[in-house]
């Protein structure tokens, strides 16, 4: 008989042709730990796989895994189960629930590394509670405290403000405060910006743009910054008391597609506003490509009058594309309201700078700019 009989037993495809995860989790699962120092887990690939990585080699191999959500690399270690680390610390130490309740009841999201433990145990007496199988228990819900605290430092979501100390803005659940943005009479310029979802009615910024951006302004004015559910305000102080000087308020709009970003500063001390409100905005630009990538985004100018009379929805001017009518030697910020007349309100709207003079002026009018014919 020419026919071959069918084997009944399952086809067993050796180790090189299983899927990563499989591997890791189907054969690796005892003599894998959590952690490894990136240098040992390449030393263990070559040993396993019988290969030899050179520099280039390896590098790309850790960035591939790392981008695909394979592992997770921490600089100098790697973390072998990314869905066992998401689920069972970073996600946990995210939610205010199984923090002490002086954590969760605070303003400014800070936790010790007692309250991060604590918060780890809550959360592993929880599963015991629900997991029965003890291989279960101690594979789901081992993890050190000091790796948790590195992941999360490591993603930028959180910032260490002293030694054991962790501010974690994921954490703060309070609106923003009644007195952050107080009317100050010497705080006479205002400048804003609004980093608007071009597609508006459907796309939105994501959440941990705003977490990242915080963690982001924490590292650089961890002094002098307040942060609340949606925003952040940081104050910049100078001269021989040491007073404010310039402000810049940042925040999240209630419908999710747009971040403002407005500075306030007293007449002569302008340029200052100016170079924060431009590092500001670069921060926010980096923290919405790395956290909101899918999100078409695109600057507009505020109103600055209606910005120093503290409305909620000021005016929005678009930044020029088109230069080559605009006159020489000047250099055109923002044209006319979206959706409004080009001549509403000129003087409000351009501002013409010389780049000779490095200086900042208001147009009086729109001959300043365009031709007369225009």
């Amino acid at each position: 008989d020419s026919t071959q009989k069918q084997s009944s037993e399952p086809v067993v495809f050796p180790w090189y042709m299983f899927p990563w995860t499989d591997y890791v989790y189907q054969d690796c699962t005892e003599q894998m730990p959590d952690f490894m120092l990136a240098k040992d887990f390449l030393s263990w690939v070559e040993a396993d796989f019988k290969i030899k990585l050179d520099a280039n080699l390896a590098k790309v191999l850790i960035e591939y895994l790392d981008l695909s959500g394979t592992i997770v690399h921490l600089g100098k270690r790697v973390c072998l189960r990314p869905p066992w680390l998401c689920h069972y610390a970073i996600v946990v130490l995210l939610s205010p629930h199984y923090f002490p309740v002086h954590v969760h009841k605070s303003e400014d999201g800070k936790a010790t590394r007692e309250d991060i433990r604590s918060a780890l145990k809550a959360h592993q007496d929880d599963v015991a509670d629900r997991i029965c199988h003890p291989v279960f228990v101690r594979y789901y819900c081992s993890i050190d405290v000091d790796d948790a605290i590195e992941v999360l430092l490591h993603l930028k979501l959180c910032f260490e403000i002293e030694r054991g100390v962790y501010q974690i803005p994921a954490l703060v659940r309070t609106d923003k405060p009644c007195d952050v943005w107080e009317s100050d009479a010497n705080m006479k310029i205002y400048r804003g910006l609004r980093y608007q979802c071009k597609f508006d009615t459907t796309d939105i910024v994501s959440p941990s743009a705003i977490t990242l951006l915080q963690c982001y302004c924490l590292g650089e004015w961890h002094d002098s910054i307040k942060i609340w559910k949606n925003g952040l305000r940081v104050v910049h102080t100078g001269g021989p008391n040491n007073s404010c000087i310039a402000e810049c308020f940042v925040e999240k709009r209630d419908d999710k597609a747009a971040i403002d970003v407005v500075v306030r500063c007293s007449i002569d001390s302008e340029e200052t506003a100016n170079v924060l409100l431009k590092h500001v905005q670069g921060l926010v630009e980096k923290a919405c490509s790395e956290r909101s990538p899918g999100s078409l985004l695109k600057w507009w100018h505020l109103d600055s009058e209606d910005l120093s009379k503290r409305q909620n929805d000021p005016a929005m001017y678009e930044f020029i594309t088109d230069t080559s009518k605009i006159k020489t030697n000047s250099y055109l910020l923002a044209v006319w309201p979206k959706g409004g007349s080009k001549r509403c309100r000129f003087q409000d709207l351009v501002f013409v700078c010389n780049p000779q003079k490095h200086s900042t002026q208001t147009a009086q009018s729109i001959q300043d700019v365009f031709p007369a014919d225009d």
